[in-house]
């Protein structure tokens, strides 16, 4: 087991500033007496001289086709994919709803000098709005996903809304609208709160139970939980992540929760 001394929040960007203070300040509630730190923008820690070459990685991390695993390197970018990088890291450009190879991402963030020298005491969580990815081999596809465990976390609040699962009714509303048709706010209303949409008041609340997640994954090396009520339970579908994430006061389970002073050394 490793001994979590510090926890560091950075932002990828400056688009998810409040995001990242809320969940500082959550953190600090959630684990008293661990150093919770808003380290604010990570590109801010890279020197202007450096930022094509971060930029260029980032632009290898891109998913175009969702079934094709990419290869180790990535896909050679071209100039266009790396300016919008560039554009991105020098708080130009905002997200656009392309995949992200999630590991990937995170290697990229390890390079940056200020996470890559930290000792593993230290846990480091990039929150992002770039939408995050892992290959399943048992299907032979990409997947959207909440969170990519490494060195750093990635924690994606766009992954908040569109990896897990809406409700099936969800799919049948949008299968009578054609999959690219727009559907009416009012077909939608029966499901209001059974899923977490763009701007939700939830989403802050939703990402400190995966903030934990990471927390008990470099800790332990095991994120998640078995029980339904605890905010490690691995959810596949929104309703089950909404249950577990706010399901209640009590974020963890009764185990997860006595756990959790050995893990930070603090009883």
């Amino acid at each position: 087991m490793t001994l979590i001394r510090e926890i560091r929040f950075w932002g990828d960007g400056s688009h998810v500033e409040d995001r990242l203070e809320e969940i500082t300040a959550r953190l600090e509630h959630r684990v008293p007496g661990v150093p919770v730190v808003n380290g604010g923008n990570i590109w801010d820690r890279v020197e202007r001289p450096d930022v094509p070459s971060f930029s260029r990685e980032l632009a290898r991390a891109r998913v175009f086709d969702l079934y094709r695993e990419l290869p180790p390197d990535g896909d050679e970018p071209i100039r266009g994919e790396i300016a919008y990088e560039e554009g991105r890291i020098l708080g130009r450009n905002t997200s656009t709803g392309v995949l992200y190879e999630g590991f990937k991402v995170s290697a990229v963030f390890r390079s940056v000098p200020v996470i890559g020298e930290g000792p593993l005491a230290t846990l480091h969580v990039v929150l992002t709005d770039r939408l995050i990815g892992t290959f399943d081999r048992s299907d032979r596809r990409y997947h959207a996903r909440v969170v990519v465990f490494g060195y750093p976390h990635v924690l994606s609040t766009t992954g908040v809304v569109e990896a897990p699962a809406r409700p099936r009714e969800f799919y049948l509303i949008r299968r009578n609208y054609g999959e690219a048709g727009v559907i009416p706010p009012a077909a939608l209303e029966p499901l209001r709160g059974r899923y977490i949409e763009y701007g939700d008041p939830r989403i802050g609340e939703v990402l400190e139970g995966y903030a934990l997640q990471c927390l008990f994954y470099q800790a332990t090396g095991d994120p998640f939980c078995d029980d339904r009520e605890c905010c490690l339970y691995n959810a596949h579908w929104q309703e089950e992540m909404i249950h577990a994430q706010l399901g209640g006061a009590e974020k963890l389970c009764a185990k997860h929760a006595g756990a959790l002073p050995s893990i930070t050394g603090h009883a």
